[in-house]
This record gives C-alpha cells, structure tokens and sequence, in this order.
C-alpha cells in the first residue's frame, strides 16, 4: 500500500477516533488534548507558513518571467474568487430562505434571546474579546472592514498580521519581491536558485509534518467534538430554540455541501476537462486537515504540498492563485455568513425584503474579502453583515437585532467551522487547477 493511503486511512480514523472520544468529556475536561494537538500540528505548520509561501510565491512569479504574465493570473484569480464567492453567497442565502427553519421566529422574546447570546458568548472568552474588539476599532462596519483590506495589503507590522492570521501582507511583500527579482534578470539568478532551494527544503519538512496530522487531528477532534451540539439554552426553551438551531446547522451544511461537490466540481469540468473527483481525492490531505484543524492558514503548506505533488496544478499557478485565495477568498466562509444572517433575523421575528437581502449578498461578499484563516473569524465578522441589515432597517422604521446576536450560533459553530474551512481549502485548489491553463510549467516552444 502506498504512503499516501496508508496516511489517508490513519487520518480518517484519527478524525473518527477522536469525534468519538471527545463525546466521553467536555470542553472543560478535553482542554488539554486542544493544546496538544495545537503543538503538535498547528504550531509547525504555523512555522512553515510564511516561509513556504513567501518561497513559493517569489520562485514561481519569478518563472512567470514578466510583470504582465503575473498580472493576467493574479487578474484571472482575482475573478475567479469573487465570482464564486458570489455563487457562494447567493447559494447560501437562498437555502436558508427556502428552508427557513426559523422563519416565524423561536418563539421567544428579544429579551430571552439576548441573554441566550450573552451567556454564550460569556461561555466563549476568546471569541467575545475578538468580537469587541473588533466592534471597538470598528472593523465590524462596512467602511471599517475596507479600511482592514487596505491595512492588510500595506501592513505597518507584518509581524503582527501574521500572529493573527492574516496573509494577504506577506502575499504582497512577496510578490514584490518576485517582480523585483524577475526585473534582475541573470544578476538575480543566484538569489532565485537559493530561494527555490530553500522552498524544496520546506516542502519536504511539509512532507514529514504531514505524518503529525494523524496525532494532532486526533487530539483537535476530541476536544472540538466534546459538547458539541450542545447549546445553552434555558430549559423551558429548549426545545424551540434548539430545533431552530438544528434545522440552521442542516441548512448550512446543504448549502456547503452542494457548493462544494456539485458546484465546484462543475466549474472544474467546464474549464479543464477532467476529472473532478480524481482531483478531490488528490488534494483530500488538505481537505482533511482543514476539517480537523478549521484553520486555513495552518493548512496552507500543505495544501501547497498536494497540489504541487503529482503535477495536479502547475507551479506557476499554485504559486500565485493559492496563497491570494488563502488571503482573500473564504468562498464557504461567505456562504456561511449570508446563511447564518439570514438565520438570525428569521429566528428574531424580523421579515426582510428584497432591499436587505441584496445587502447581505453583497456584504457577505464584501466581508469575506480578507477574513483571517483562524477558527471563528468567520463569527467575528459576520457582526458586519448584521450591521448593513440593521442600517437598512433602520432606514425604514423596522425592527433591528443587536449585533451580539451572533451569540445565538456559537454553541453550534464548531462543526460549521470545520466545514467551511475545508471548503474554502477545495475552492483554492480548485481555481489553481482551473488557472493552470494560463499559467502552465512549460512554455511553448519558439515558434511550434
């Protein structure tokens, strides 16, 4: 049996094992096995992730050999992500709106709710000091949230935008210094070829790590699945409040589900011709490691590792369009947060119109746009879609929800997180190999 088999099979049965073992305990009493898998997995993929993409990205927009090259792919993914993030977007959206699983509200009061999403968001002190923060520098606003685009894009400290998983800074940093390197021509070969070193060196540490996935997914999936679809709630409300919130969670993995194998994989077949699933079970170490870890970020050495193992994406192509995606396109992240909006004001009572439902369109794309790859960020600013609705609310004498209401969906968050992580993982392999076409490792002979 080959290496990668055996090490898909002990992958699957760690994310098994552990959804298994974490149901024996709690949050509480599985606090340490996060921690564990977290240093054992996380922290060095954490390691390889600036170097590995930095490294890559130079070396590969350095291959590209010239500025409009780099320009047409970079313009090409950047086309590509907010198309499917629109896709994404509207998809979500429209499943919550036809099964609407709380269209006539909970049955309960504004005042009941608020609290429900108070003690859960007390129950959750990372994700709440994330949350205010953000509401206190006002990156939970539309505005707010360009302004971070920017910030991430011109960085004062990249230091700081790694440590919180933010990439899109050393994307630009690096393809400066690709372009600049490219620009040297034969005086910068020798810094390339140690660049490419270098990043050959990192891929095969990447190779080793991929074994610690077995471990670390193991002690991450007990402790994300202990307590799991438990949800605080009130006794006497129970049983309203939690059929919502499960008919919420069925709805939003639908809508992931359908995005990513029917219209991902149609988008595939259109543009390239082959063969879908073949190419989703050569990139299932990513995948799997996504939906064990819910980061993103983490992944992204080894999701550069698959799809530059076995030729299934050109180089030139992963170089630039992977690490892009993984700054600025969270396609199952915005599909989640048009749902889950949706879901809130539903389960508030709050009937929207045509006018509100373009705003969380639009918004939930906008959002989405540079959103950390760390578990809940998606949570964190998903109070900017709130917002939007609330403005256009407003603006018309309606009812508005408090932007803490995001506390509604925390308990039921962990499985969501997962899914949309690896979702948004498929999406960015996906526009590699579809933009491998423009970007191809050989380049036509002169004159054939």
């Amino acid at each position: 049996m080959r290496h990668g088999a055996i090490l898909t099979i002990l992958i699957v049965l760690a994310l098994l094992g552990g959804a298994l073992y974490g149901q024996t305990g709690t949050p509480e009493s599985l606090a340490w096995m996060r921690w564990t898998g977290e240093l054992i997995l996380v922290r060095p993929l954490l390691l390889l992730l600036v170097p590995i993409v930095a490294t890559r990205m130079m070396s590969g927009v350095v291959a590209l050999r010239d500025a409009s090259r780099v320009g047409v792919v970079g313009g090409a993914a950047i086309l590509y992500f907010v198309v499917t993030m629109l896709i994404a977007v509207v998809l979500g959206t429209s499943v919550m709106m036809l099964w609407a699983p709380a269209a006539t509200g909970a049955g309960l009061s504004h005042a009941a709710l608020d609290s429900h999403a108070a003690s859960a968001l007390t129950a959750a002190p990372d994700l709440a000091d994330r949350f205010i923060a953000a509401h206190a520098e006002g990156t939970d606003e539309l505005g707010g949230a360009w302004l971070a685009i920017v910030n991430q894009i011109v960085p004062n400290n990249l230091g700081a935008e790694i440590l919180e998983g933010r990439m899109l800074g050393v994307v630009m940093v690096a393809l400066a210094l690709g372009l600049a390197l490219a620009a040297g021509g034969r005086s910068a070969e020798p810094m390339t070829r140690v660049i490419q070193s270098f990043h050959d060196a990192l891929r095969r540490i990447a190779g080793v790590v991929a074994w610690l996935a077995v471990p670390g997914l193991f002690f991450m999936t007990a402790a994300t699945s202990a307590g799991t679809g438990s949800v605080f709630v009130p006794p006497t409300e129970e049983p309203v409040l939690g059929s919502a919130l499960r008919g919420y969670v069925v709805t939003v993995s639908t809508g992931l589900a359908i995005y990513a194998l029917l219209v991902l994989p149609i988008l595939l077949l259109l543009f390239t011709r082959s063969n879908p699933w073949k190419f989703l079970w050569q990139m299932r170490l990513p995948l799997l490691v996504a939906l064990g870890t819910s980061s993103s970020s983490a992944t992204l050495p080894l999701t550069m590792h698959a799809a530059m193992a076995g030729k299934a994406c050109s180089q030139r192509s992963a170089a630039v369009v992977i690490p892009l995606g993984a700054a600025i396109s969270m396609s199952g992240t915005a599909l989640f947060k048009a749902a889950a909006a949706i879901f809130l004001f539903q389960v508030y009572g709050i009937e929207l119109q045509f006018i509100e439902i373009l705003v969380v369109v639009l918004t939930a794309t906008l959002a989405s746009i540079g959103t950390a790859g760390i578990p809940s960020a998606g949570l964190v600013t998903l109070g900017i879609v709130l917002g939007a609705v609330n403005t256009s609310l407003a603006g018309r004498g309606a009812a508005t929800i408090p932007l803490s209401a995001v506390g509604v969906i925390v308990g039921v968050d962990r499985l969501l997180d997962s899914l949309r992580t690896a979702v948004n993982v498929w999406g960015d392999l996906v526009g590699a190999r579809i933009l491998s076409r423009l970007a191809p490792d050989e380049a036509p002979a002169a004159g054939s």
